[in-house]
């Protein structure tokens, strides 16, 4: 539903609070009386529908995405090359991995 940018309603227990921030990009509830207000509230303000929509589609494209996650290891193999000089090849022409050396 947040991809689709729908506003999300979720119990506050396990995993879905590290998605929603509430109120930002969908809501927390602790009792169905809650969920059933914020329900009402959504349908009498599109806008804030709207707006808690867009953030919920934002937050997936910025912290869950494939695409995120790959940036994030592509920058941290960067770092690695950056902090890294290779002062000699890691095999010679004898010895390639996955071989053996016949000596």
């Amino acid at each position: 539903a947040m991809w689709k940018g729908k506003p999300v309603i979720g119990g506050n227990v396990g995993g879905i609070r590290h998605q929603i921030t509430d109120g930002e990009n969908g809501f927390l509830v602790d009792t169905v009386e809650e969920a059933a207000e914020r329900i009402v509230m959504l349908l009498k303000d599109p806008d804030l529908c709207r707006r808690i929509g867009e953030k919920a589609r934002r937050t997936v494209q910025e912290k869950f995405l494939m695409s995120r996650y790959l940036e994030d290891y592509l920058d941290l193999f960067k770092s690695f090359e950056a902090s890294y000089t290779l002062r000699e090849p890691l095999w010679n022409k004898r010895s390639r991995p996955g071989t053996r050396s016949r000596r």
